[in-house]
């Protein structure tokens, strides 16, 4: 058991086979919740990455005792995308695992088939660049945008990629952020203004019927423009090479990790009115799982 090494570069860490990663920024309880039990299951080095959060995450973590070799930093805040960019091109890992900060490791089934999926079949014929469970390729109809599109990506909370294959994928160039995308106007930049009313309440449900038969097809559609959410262009790019992700299916990934989705932004919506349940149990799980004692 040992306390995470502090770094104040990325240059500073040394060359990794399997490198896992949690980005944490004022998730304190979530993220150490996600550090915790990466370091339990699956045995792998961690960089924990701090963006200068305000709720003491940087001292909780610090100060927690890992049965792995961890490594800590505080860097600027940033989009998700670009972090991910950045550790990709500036790690020395062959295989890089995301983790997100709101994510509960159970068991490390799900990981070992990840590995297992991503070296299967490395071959001129069939390159894998990546591993996980795929999600996406449908309209946004939950949404109440049924004309837009939500484009198939890795599922970003656990995902492993081959890092030198991803490091090609980003020189083509493309990017792990985010990105909408429109596909109503022949102008690109006018197609992309037009994308703006999905963010604007009662627009968002606005179709712009006259507009249709200007939409190109794209991704077997022919939506009125196209969500890219994080790591999607990534995926497109790699279809586009006819690379392969190597999918373990949702029923392995599902009951090998627990995604705590969206409570860490429900946290900080209802923090004023006290602590949130999501945070409490997770303060309990902690205590008595993990023997680690947060305060509130």
């Amino acid at each position: 058991m040992a306390k995470p090494h502090l770094i104040s570069t990325l240059a500073e860490l040394p060359p990794f086979e399997t490198l896992g990663i949690v980005i944490g920024i004022d998730t304190r309880i979530f993220t150490t919740l996600a550090v915790a039990s990466a370091a339990r299951h699956l045995q792998i080095p961690l960089l924990i990455v701090d963006g200068y959060s305000n709720d003491r995450s940087f001292e909780a973590l610090r100060g927690l005792d890992l049965p792995v070799d961890s490594w800590l930093i505080r860097m600027e805040r940033r989009i998700h995308g670009v972090f991910i960019d950045e550790f990709v091109r500036e790690l020395k890992t062959e295989q890089l695992l995301l983790i997100d900060s709101d994510l509960e490791v159970r068991d490390a089934k799900a990981f070992r088939a990840m590995m297992l999926a991503l070296h299967a079949s490395q071959n001129e014929q069939a390159i894998t660049y990546a591993a996980g469970w795929s999600h996406g390729d449908h309209d946004m109809a939950s949404d109440d945008m049924p004309h837009a599109w939500f484009s198939r990506r890795a599922w970003i909370p656990f995902s492993l990629f081959d890092r030198g294959r991803t490091v090609e994928l980003l020189d083509l160039p493309t990017t792990f952020e985010s990105k909408w995308i429109g596909n109503e106007f022949p102008n690109q930049w006018i197609a992309n203004q037009l994308v703006k009313r999905a963010f604007f309440g009662p627009t968002k449900r606005w179709p712009l019927k006259p507009l249709a038969p200007l939409r190109k097809s794209r991704r077997g559609t022919k939506a009125a423009f196209y969500v890219y959410d994080t790591g999607a262009l990534v995926f497109e790019a790699a279809e586009a090479r006819k690379w392969r992700f190597a999918d373990i299916g949702w029923d392995m990934m599902n009951a090998s990790v627990v995604h705590h989705e969206g409570a860490t932004r429900s946290a900080e919506r209802i923090r004023w009115q006290g602590q949130s349940e999501a945070e409490q149990r997770i303060l309990a799980t902690l205590e008595y799982d993990y023997r680690i004692k947060l305060d509130a």
